[in-house]
């Protein structure tokens, strides 16, 4: 894909964005382990986001792949070019990116027309241009009147706009966002996430972003990368990684109102089996490598798994409960379930308000309750065979 490096094509001309692969690279502090051979490739324009809880290594890679630290062994290519090995290693300022933080790294003693035009000094040396574009990027991320003002006279939201503006306004081939909108409050981070995507996307440049929050990385990502302990567990389309999680680890990690044990008694499909628990009989889909010869399960509901009904009967995966807690949300409300057996639900949605203990039942749809093996309980078919027979 070509985008122009700036706005005007007769500054700076065509640059093409870059497709971005690291392979098998490693990093240690200490002696201690932080990343474990990571393979991953952005494509060029693609919308990436690392996923994964706090410790996973989602920051040492952004920082990598920026060039803010050497790699221990693998490589980093962009468009073929080795850009970070053992041996090699070229500085930020060489990489035709940007970044985003979550503290804005904003320049204090410059206002936010300079901050915005001081990125552009590598690509335009004509200071009127410099000025024109900035003052264009501030106003279209809403700043254009505050132009004036230093970083200390801006609200945080304000701050983190000039931060999206400055990255974006040379149009670099990729811009590493490091967990931008986790200091903003709910409504600022949802109208700044939904101003990164459309800005992003509309200059053209790949990006690589990090959160530990699975609602953001869904609603931003092209593909989700989900790390945890330095690995790469899963990298997916949102919706691959949400409805056919490769792990327990995927699935817990991006949502689940409850979890319960149980076994298997029957196969509906390839894919669907029966499972006895201690709330009842439920139809499951199989996920992490479940096969015929696994027999004790974990269960892992989604919580739109769930519907509540008052009296629903005879039919596999209903299973009763009682209200324990019910929360309005808004666009109506959340109720905590506790299920015969003991397990809880947590979070199952409602447009009518169930009270505190009333007596319910639960209807669970089989594709978004998820079934893994328990390792421990896989019967290897082959070892009970005697003479030909299965014992």
């Amino acid at each position: 894909m070509l985008v122009f490096i700036g706005f005007n094509k007769s500054h700076w001309g065509f640059a093409l964005t870059k497709r971005v692969e690291v392979a098998a690279v490693t990093k240690s502090y200490g002696g201690s382990a932080v990343l474990k051979g990571i393979d991953l490739t952005i494509e060029a324009g693609e919308f990436a986001v690392l996923l994964g809880p706090s410790g996973s290594g989602k920051s040492t890679l952004l920082r990598l792949v920026g060039g803010l630290e050497k790699i221990d062994s693998g490589e980093i290519r962009f468009d073929g070019k080795v850009i970070a090995s053992s041996k090699t290693h070229t500085p930020p300022d060489r990489r035709d990116l940007s970044m985003v933080f979550q503290d804005f790294a904003l320049w204090p003693h410059m206002n936010a027309l300079e901050n915005v035009s001081f990125a552009l000094e590598r690509y335009e040396k004509d200071a009127k241009v410099r000025r024109r574009l900035s003052a264009e990027m501030l106003e279209r991320v809403g700043l254009s009147s505050k132009a004036d003002r230093f970083p200390s006279n801006l609200s945080g939201g304000e701050q983190q706009r000039l931060s999206l503006a400055r990255a974006l306004v040379a149009r670099p081939s990729l811009i590493l966002f490091d967990e931008p909108l986790s200091s903003l409050d709910a409504d600022l981070k949802e109208r700044l996430r939904i101003e990164i995507s459309e800005l992003t996307r509309e200059v053209g440049s790949g990006a690589l972003y990090i959160t530990h929050d699975q609602s953001e990385a869904f609603a931003l990502a092209d593909r989700v990368a989900l790390l945890n302990d330095g690995q790469l567990i899963q990298v997916d389309a949102p919706e691959v990684i949400y409805r056919n999680p490769a792990t327990p680890f995927v699935a817990h990690f991006t949502g689940v109102a409850g979890e319960m044990d149980g076994e298997i008694v029957g196969w509906r499909d390839d894919q669907s089996v029966m499972v006895a628990t201690k709330a009842g009989t439920i139809l499951a889909k199989g996920c992490g490598g479940l096969e015929k010869r696994s027999k004790q399960v974990r269960l892992m509901l989604r919580g739109s798994a769930a519907r509540i009904n008052k009296s629903t009967s005879g039919a596999d995966g209903v299973v009763s409960g009682r209200v324990v807690d019910v929360a309005f949300r808004g666009r109506g409300y959340d109720h905590v379930i506790e299920l015969i057996g003991g397990t809880r639900l947590v979070g199952i949605f409602a447009h009518d308000r169930w009270d505190r203990d009333d007596q319910v039942q639960i209807t669970l749809s089989a594709d978004q309750t998820l079934a893994f093996p328990i390792d421990k309980d896989i019967i290897d078919l082959d070892s009970l065979a005697v003479d030909g027979a299965v014992a």
